[in-house]
């Protein structure tokens, strides 16, 4: 009569031989970045300013870490008030033109900042534009000639580029 056993718990270890590294800490990468305190950060924001990637680089960090820490901490960056934009104006309309990257050295910020600030106050890089963005008139029906029979029609749509008489036409020739 045979009788069965179970082997009810596995005792497996596996040492690698000496002299050989395991495969997990081949895989293992180090990290080159440094862990700051947030004095170190706010001692660098003071510094710097709101130039993120200098902050970043003198704290041995990534980008991504200041962000996150500042954002914790709810240390703001460049606020762009009426008087922040008044001195944008002044520095982008000055002759002859700073730089973006002096612009945004004076304020404290990276380049794209002013980049942006300066597109979004409407702020050209020859001076200002004229007065705020005029909205286009996107519905107004202006005349078309007709790609295929070459006569005037009004379209209903903008990129309507045939006439009626011609689109049934040709809607006819496909059934």
């Amino acid at each position: 009569m045979l009788t069965q056993t179970t082997q009810t718990s596995f005792d497996f270890t596996f040492a690698p031989p000496a002299g050989v590294r395991s495969v997990s800490a081949t895989r293992r990468k180090t990290s080159t970045k440094r862990r700051f305190t947030d004095a170190e950060l706010r001692a660098a924001v003071s510094r710097f300013g709101d130039d993120d990637e200098l902050i970043a680089s003198h704290l041995r960090t990534s980008v991504t870490d200041v962000h996150r820490r500042r954002k914790k901490l709810g240390i703001a960056k460049v606020t762009w008030t009426l008087e922040a934009r008044r001195r944008l104006f002044l520095m982008a309309t000055r002759t002859p033109r700073p730089t973006n990257a002096e612009i945004a050295r004076e304020f404290g910020c990276s380049v794209g900042a002013i980049e942006t600030a300066l597109s979004r106050h409407n702020i050209s890089r020859g001076g200002v534009s004229a007065g705020p963005a005029k909205p286009r008139n996107l519905s107004a029906k202006v005349e078309k000639r007709c790609m295929r029979c070459k006569g005037p029609f009004v379209p209903a749509h903008r990129h309507n580029y045939m006439c009626n008489g011609c689109r049934a036409e040709v809607a006819n020739m496909a059934a």
